[in-house]
């Protein structure tokens, strides 16, 4: 998806002496318009759309997402309400482009559960444009990863997978203990996040306290000392829908975690 996709969407935009004569409606009342419609393969009820969005009024822009430096994530859901905008995101898909019109009542009282701001009209209209720079589904990700890799390790009932590198044989990393560890986090990609091995600092928490995210309070539980395994989290045993580190880990990310366990005392 071109960086200046937007840009040219309003501009197109503005010169339409009259847009609603280009309106869609889907069956149940949502207004849109495609501006380019390339993907084969639409999003579908789970997955998520990785795009550049700009949403405001007929006059002013509330929301932009180039403002920020990087991309929103949105997870097609069941519509909040009939004529809400995930009946547009089922149609769309990477490359794709559209304009979708919604009542700034619905937008925020449905939606952002707030009341309308100042300056926003009871009764006005809200312009979202959205360009769809990717759509992902974590589970077929993760599958594709797993088969890739020839990870055959079970999951176990929460989504977690452990995969030992190494068999220890020391002292069981149990609820309250102090556990030190090695590790490197990297997505599935290959793109490595953090390193205390880098570092050369072995990184030092209490388990069972909420100092770490889920996936490690359940994961370092079932190791010991001398452990070294993979842990591969989904996540909602992460970091979910908000990412973390300054959007260095995406909302909706799956985790690697290379761990060494070094001590529990």
């Amino acid at each position: 998806m071109k960086k200046y996709l937007l840009p040219l969407l309003l501009l197109l935009a503005a010169c339409k002496p009259e847009a609603k004569n280009t309106r869609l409606v889907t069956p149940n009342g949502l207004q849109y318009e495609m501006h380019i419609n390339v993907a084969e393969q639409k999003a579908v009820l789970g997955d998520i759309l990785v795009i550049e969005m700009q949403y405001g009024t007929a006059d002013s822009i509330i929301f932009d997402s180039r403002n920020y430096g990087r991309p929103v994530y949105l997870q097609v859901t069941n519509p909040a309400y009939p004529g809400s905008m995930e009946e547009g995101l089922v149609l769309l898909g990477t490359g794709d482009s559209a304009t979708f019109y919604l009542s700034a009542d619905s937008v925020y009282n449905r939606i952002f559960n707030q009341p309308l701001p100042p300056g926003i009209k009871a009764g006005s209209e809200m312009v979202f444009h959205i360009g769809v720079l990717a759509v992902r589904n974590e589970d077929r990700d993760l599958e594709k990863f797993l088969l890739n890799q020839g990870i055959t390790d079970t999951a176990r009932y929460s989504g977690l997978i452990i995969s030992r590198k190494t068999v220890g044989k020391g002292k069981t990393a149990l609820s309250g203990k102090k556990v030190t560890v090695h590790y490197t986090g990297s997505l599935l990609d290959g793109t490595i996040f953090d390193s205390s091995r880098e570092r050369n600092e072995p990184f030092t928490f209490v388990l069972g306290e909420g100092q770490v995210i889920q996936g490690w309070e359940e994961g370092i539980a079932l190791l010991r000392e001398g452990d070294v395994a993979r842990l591969i989290i989904p996540s909602y045993l992460a970091y979910g829908p908000k990412g973390a580190a300054g959007g260095v880990i995406p909302p909706y990310a799956t985790l690697l975690f290379d761990v060494e366990v070094l001590k529990v005392e």
